[in-house]
């Protein structure tokens, strides 16, 4: 090991040591803005693609926040959605939590997520309101059996949306049932 390299790992350690002691000093803090802190400061280092290098670090990090996030406010729980929304690798569990939890934190992962499966659309749309349909059906790609679960629901705001969508897939048994 070079000299360079000796001081780069001596670096991240004190980096990561400092990362650390910032979280156990966030963990203690047991009132809801502290809770809120570390899910997000815990949200920052599972998105930061250099600070986890194991999947061991990445699986704690989500049991941990799963964990957490039924005891943060909405607005914590929404914005660690929009994040995930985009990560092609976010923890399913965690992602399957949020898509259930309240319209506002939910969207974001229906509308976007490519971690959730044409299965867990379709439930979805079966078990939670107008709202996580809407989300679902702006979706692009729309599979043709959400498309079908959605239109199925009968509510005219949410077919309405299906049929705007320029790449849902509906089957012709679908449309005869639009029409009838």
């Amino acid at each position: 090991m070079t000299q360079s390299q000796s001081a780069s790992v001596a670096v991240d350690r004190t980096a990561g040591s400092q990362t650390l002691s910032h979280l156990l000093e966030l963990a203690r803090d047991k009132s809801a803005s502290g809770k809120s802190a570390l899910v997000s400061a815990l949200g920052d280092i599972f998105i930061d693609e250099g600070a986890l290098a194991a999947e061991r670090e990445r699986s704690l990090i989500n049991d941990i926040l799963r964990r957490l996030v039924s005891d943060v406010e909405n607005a914590v729980r929404k914005a660690l959605a929009e994040r995930l929304a985009e990560r092609h690798d976010a923890p399913r569990e965690l992602v399957l939590m949020l898509s259930h939890d309240d319209a506002d934190v939910a969207y974001p992962l229906l509308a976007r997520s490519s971690v959730l499966r044409e299965g867990d659309l379709v439930s979805i749309v079966r078990q939670r309101s107008t709202r996580h349909r809407m989300a679902i059906a702006g979706r692009e790609p729309l599979p043709e059996s959400v498309s079908a679960a959605l239109v199925e629901s009968g509510e005219e705001p949410v077919v309405v949306a299906v049929l705007d969508n320029k790449q849902a897939q509906i089957s012709p048994q679908t449309f005869r049932s639009i029409v009838k």
